[in-house]
This record gives structure tokens, sequence and C-alpha cells, in this order.
């Protein structure tokens, strides 16, 4: 192995340098699920590490759900199935009894397992935890390969679901919704304040119940979503009405029902809550929360809505507002969107560059930001995608004369959006045009690319390099590849050139990640050297990386053989190498440059020369071979013959070996061959 004196490793620092020469964006695929029945519903969806899809709704009689027909066992049933990154399904697991069985809320944790979240009957291998209301509240934990780990479900006194559910990096599970007067979880009983309020339950890994906690007040009080933060602290958005207790605090709603934001740490004690309101009806409907502690979160208002001393007015009825907060409740920014209907943000997710997607339908027109539309029917989707100070990227809908629904959003690693909702009777998404059977309300999943394709690639440390050096070259990528894609990381010529460029490091991704590469042996001296990065599915090319790179190649030192190279009759062999290298190393722990051979093997040095660049030889040593044959009678008689009529031979060399006996009369009596 070659490498630079000292330096095992060298790491590539991937900064700013990113290419926008693909366009791409849009619907990349878009897949329905349903029956004849009715109703089929997509509530909600979210993705893995590695692009993976996981849909959770709810569905009737003869519903096609990936690639099978499933039955309900009465009113609905709810389901959660699993897709690749291309759309194709994976797999489906589908639970429910006669009664109405819903799932509201999907997550996967750091351990790649998902949690499901929402009332009914779950069912798992150990046991059936059957709902003894019309609706109890359901929790459950899945493996990657759709086996389940764990379920639950709750005695509700009167009334139990669960609204949202979070893993966390330990395996944990965190799940919050709403409750009537009393609900029983094991030994454990969770007492209400009065009317329908919010609760929240923690459970680990096992299933095991860690605590519950519930807050509100005598009035109806409805928590619908739910995030956490680098460190667990909890984010719970909702109504509440009249006064409410929640977060360590009170607070007392303004009209009929206001807007909160309650923040809990991992251990259930409160840290603080927030109040939006006015005269009429505020709702948080989707919130999330940044891993360094940023709050962002929509919802819905009549009229107008006040946060202390700021004041937003709707256009018409209901209006949607978003915003953002920082992690001690600060209000950073808020907006307002609408128009003269009715709109509504069902679903808003954040990526790691902290962009906003925004989900929902709306009737009439509607303004949000930038943009301006009109729907063509009842109830139009829209989508949109805005930076963390709320600045619009895009904004997408579809205008059709009947309802279409967004109701969740999920977002991968590259940025794209997954989304999900309810069409009825066709919807296009893109070049795929959707029908519902039998012209019901049918669920859609589709993947839109928000980004051309880019990948960054820019400063690296290290140079100069010598060939054989070997580096974790880490990049990113923005947009959609396909699955079988392979990125190629790539080296020009020392002149900067990539007309024959040499390929150093290769992986099968369709994400970021890190290639290792490793400067090939025997090039030139340069200064001139870049590299860049090449992708098959699609093809793309990225450019260089913007400046040059050093490579000092190493001096070949082919180790010499003084003498014969056999070991015989206790002659020892000198190996040597040729002299003016700053410092060698033999495998006998010598240092000089010459040395002696006393014992058959290999032999390596490594040297380093003027450069600080190391290069390696070896040589094989061998003893002189004895060979012996044994011979006996009646084969041959050897004359004068010996004692004991056995003839020992030795010889000194290698290769083929012809051994003869030929009798008194020159006549061959025995021969064999054989190597040595």
């Amino acid at each position: 192995m070659l490498k630079r004196n000292s330096r095992l490793l060298l790491i590539l620092l991937i900064f700013g340098f990113i290419q926008r020469g693909y366009s791409q964006t849009g619907y990349r695929w878009a897949r329905s699920i349903g029956g004849p029945n009715y109703s089929e519903f997509g509530l909600d969806v979210t993705t893995d590490r590695f692009g993976n899809v996981y849909l959770v709704g709810e569905y009737l009689n003869g519903a096609l759900i990936g690639d099978s027909i499933y039955n309900s066992l009465g009113d609905n049933d709810m389901f959660l199935a699993k897709y690749d990154p291309d759309g194709n399904s994976l797999w489906v697991r589908v639970q429910g009894s006669a009664q109405l069985d819903r799932i509201y809320g999907v997550d996967v944790g750091a351990d790649d397992h998902i949690y499901i979240a929402g009332y009914g009957k779950i069912i798992y291998p150990s046991r059936v935890a059957a709902p003894l209301h019309a609706r109890d509240g359901l929790v459950a934990r899945y493996r990657p390969n759709g086996d389940m780990v764990w379920g639950h479900n709750l005695d509700g006194d009167i009334f139990s679901e669960f609204q949202d559910v979070i893993g966390d990096a330990d395996g944990n599970c965190y799940a919050v919704g709403t409750m009537e007067t009393t609900t029983w979880l094991g030994n454990d009983t969770l007492v209400g304040n009065g009317g329908r309020d919010g609760y929240m339950i923690k459970f680990d890994s096992l299933g095991n119940y860690v605590w519950g906690l519930t807050f509100g007040g005598p009035l109806a009080d409805h928590p619908w979503a739910l995030g956490h933060d680098a460190q667990d602290n909890l984010l719970i958005g909702g109504q509440y009405s009249g006064t409410a207790t929640m977060g360590g605090g009170t607070v007392t709603a303004a009209g009929d029902t206001d807007a909160f934001i309650t923040k809990y740490d991992k251990n259930g004690s409160g840290i603080w809550t927030r109040s939006f309101g006015g005269p009429a009806e505020d709702i948080i409907l989707a919130l999330k929360a940044s891993p360094d502690g940023d709050i962002y979160f929509a919802g819905q208002y009549d009229n107008y809505i006040v946060y202390q001393s700021d004041t937003l007015f709707s256009a018409s009825i209901t209006d949607i507002f978003y915003g953002k907060m920082d992690a001690a409740g600060n209000l950073i920014w808020w907006k307002s969107a609408g128009g003269l209907g009715l709109d509504v943000p069902q679903d808003l997710e954040i990526d790691t560059e902290e962009n906003i997607y925004i989900g929902g339908y709306f009737f009439g027109n509607l303004t949000f930001d930038t943009a301006f539309t009109t729907s063509a029917g009842y109830d139009d989707l829209y989508f949109t995608k805005l930076d963390s100070n709320g600045n619009m990227l895009f904004f997408e809908t579809s205008h059709y004369p009947d309802t279409r629904d967004v109701f969740g959003l999920g977002v991968d690693a590259a940025q794209n959006l997954i989304i999900t909702g309810s069409y009825l009777p066709q919807i296009e998404l893109g070049n795929d045009t959707l029908h519902s059977v039998s012209g019901s309300v049918d669920i859609f999943l589709t993947k839109y690319v928000t980004e051309n394709l880019q990948v960054t690639l820019d400063s690296v440390t290290g140079s100069p390099f010598c060939g054989g050096d070997e580096f974790f070259l880490h990049y990113s990528v923005l947009g959609d590849l396909d699955s079988a894609n392979v990125l190629y990381a790539e080296l020009s010529n020392a002149s900067g050139s990539f007309s024959q460029p040499d390929t150093i490091g290769t992986q099968a991704s369709r994400f970021g990640g890190i290639l290792n590469c490793t400067i090939p042996l025997g090039l030139p001296a340069g200064t001139g050297y870049r590299l860049r990065i090449a992708t098959d599915q699609p093809g793309f090319i990225t450019p260089d990386n913007g400046y040059d790179i050093t490579l000092d190649p190493s001096t070949a030192i082919p180790v010499q053989i003084i003498g014969d190279s056999i070991l015989c009759n206790g002659i020892p062999v000198q190996l040597q190498i040729a002299q003016g290298f700053q410092s060698q190393h033999w495998s006998t722990g010598d240092t000089t440059y010459s040395i002696v051979a006393l014992l058959p093997g290999l032999y390596t040095v490594e040297a380093t020369d003027s450069s600080g660049c190391s290069n390696r030889d070896e040589i094989q040593v061998m003893s002189c071979v004895a060979i012996s044959q044994t011979l006996t009678k009646p084969n041959f008689r050897a004359y004068p013959n010996p004692t004991q009529e056995v003839l020992n031979l030795e010889g000194k060399g290698q290769g083929q070996w012809q051994l003869s006996l030929t009798d008194l009369a020159g006549k061959t009596v025995w021969k064999m061959e054989f190597a040595a």
C-alpha cells in the first residue's frame, strides 16, 4: 500500500459548489389506491433514510393496495403500505374490526422502525388488543420488513384516539391525541380535566409504558400535531377552548377556540405554552421542529388572529396562517395565505436545510405569498415549498371540477416531496392520469421532485497527494437519481482536462454519501489536477471542484539482488535498493539501503522520497531445493548395489527434472519427470 508519510487517511470537506445542469423537477411517479366503495383515504406519509415511502390510510372492501386486493372486516379498516423510492410496492399490512379503524399518523425512527397511531383494533402475534369502546386509541411499532414488534390499545372511558406519533433515536416513541374523561393503559390511569382533553404517552422500544400526561381545561381541547428536536423536546400544536393548563402554564382563549403550541421535555415536564387567537376558531394543524429547536407551524383562522402584539387578517371566512418560532417560543415571523373561500393547510414538513413544505386544499381563489390561483371545483389540492424565512420557492396545484385534497406530506433526504390525499373521479399528476374505481373517492400517492439535480463538490484538503493515497470524498445530492444509479469520482489530467479522466472511486447510490477514492499510481507530477463526480442514471456530470490539486507521484524503488537469489549451502543473499531515499524500512526491521537475507521468505521494503511520498516493493528469496526420490526393487537394480537397494539423489536448481536409469548395456530401464 502506498501512502504519504504519516498520513493514512485524507478527508475531503465538501462545501458549496452546486451544479444545476439536469432539469427534472415535477412529478416523478403516481399511484392510485382504492376500490369500488365510496371512501378510501390516504391520511399520512413519511420516508426513511433510503428514500422508501410509508403510507397509512383507510379502506373498504375490494380495495387495491400495492399489488393485492383487500377486504375490510366491516366499516373502514386501516393499512400501512411500504413503497420503494421508485413507487414499487414492497409490502402491505392491514388491521381492523367491524367498527371504524383509522391511522392518523406514521413516523420512521432513527433505527428504521415504523410507528403508527390512530384508533381502532390492533392485532399482533402475542395477543389481540381489542378496544372496549367505539373509539379507543392505538399505537404500534413495526420492523422495516413489516413485522409488528408490539401494539397497544388504550381503554378509554368514553373516547380516546391518537392524532400523531414520532420515534426518537433510542427507539422510544411518543403519541399524542384526544381523550374524554378517563383512559387506562396497564396500571396507569390518565384523568382529564373535563370535556375532551389532550394527552401524550411515551413507550420504550419494547412497547413498555414509560409515562403519560394530560393537558387542557374543562372545555374541548384537541392536539393535532406532534414534533421533536434533537434533544427530544416535544412540541404539540392544536386548539383549546376557555382556560387550559399545558406545558407548565395556563392560557385563556380570546374567542371560540384558540390555537396553541406547547413544549415538554422528553420526561414529560412542561417548558412553555404559546397561544394564538381571535374572535372565532383558530387551530394549529401541523408543525415540525428542526434539530436546533426552531418550530415551523401552519394552521387556519377566521377573521383575524393575534399573537402578542402582532395581528393577521383573513381575506374571507377561513384562511391559512404559517410561521416560525425559535426554541424559546419567540415568534420569528408569521404570514397569512387565503382567498374568498375555505383554505386549509393539512400538513407541513421541513427538510435538512429547513425549507418548508405545506400542503392542503382550497375552494375559490387562493393567494399564497407570490402565487395566485383559482379552484376549478369544490376542493383543489395545493402544495408549496418555502425557504426558512417563508419566501416561496415554488407552488403547485391541480385543477379539476371535483374534489382533490392533500392530507399528508413527506420529504426525503434529496428534498423530494411525497404527497398523499384523496381524489374523485380522476387526477393528472405530471404524465400520470389516475382514475378512481367506479367514480368513488380513492387515494393518490405521488413523488414530486422539488429540485433540479444537484451534486455538491468542493474544498479538497490534503493536497499535495501521492500516488496510492486513499481518502473519503463526501458529496450530497438534491433531486432524484434512479435506484440503479452509480456515482463515479473522476480525476483530470495534470492540466485539468477531463478528456480521458481516471475513475478513482465508485458507489451505487441515489442519495448523498461518501465515495472511497484512491489516487492512481504512475501519474505524472503536476499542480493542475481537478476532481468531479459523474452519475449514470440519469447521465450527469458536475463541473470540476474549482481549483487545482497537486500530485507528487512516488519514486519507484525496485529491490535488487546481488549475486544468487537462492540460499544454498549456507551462502546468504544480498538485497538492496537504490540510494538517495530519505528513509527506508525493511520487513526485517533494518533501515539501511542494503540487507543480507539469511533465511528464505518474502522480503519487503518501503522507502520515502524527498517529496514525502512512499513506495513499496517486495522479493521472494528461496532456498535450494533438495530432490529426493526413493527407488526400490523390482523397478531397478543399481550397480554397484547400495546396501538397502535404495538410491538417494540430490540436485540444485529449479524447473522440470527428468530422472532416468540405464543398465550396463545402455538400455533405459526406468524414467520419470517431476518439478522442483
